[in-house]
């Protein structure tokens, strides 16, 4: 499961952004541990970006 706004809309602003867009992506197939909060903040302290959408749904359909 891929879960991902359209857009990000920083607390701070309260309006779009061009930033990264972040996402989470799901598989019950794993066991690891995920993250405790899905937002701008936590998703830049991953640094895990792909530059266009096309990349990923790549990482998405391999997952």
């Amino acid at each position: 499961m891929l879960i991902m706004p359209d857009h990000p809309t920083p607390i701070a602003t309260k309006t779009h952004a061009r930033d990264a867009v972040p996402f989470i992506i799901y598989t019950s197939s794993h066991d690891e541990k995920g993250t405790e909060t899905f937002d701008e903040e936590m998703a830049r302290s991953t640094n895990i970006y792909y530059k266009n959408g096309v990349e990923l749904c790549k990482a998405f359909l391999k997952s």
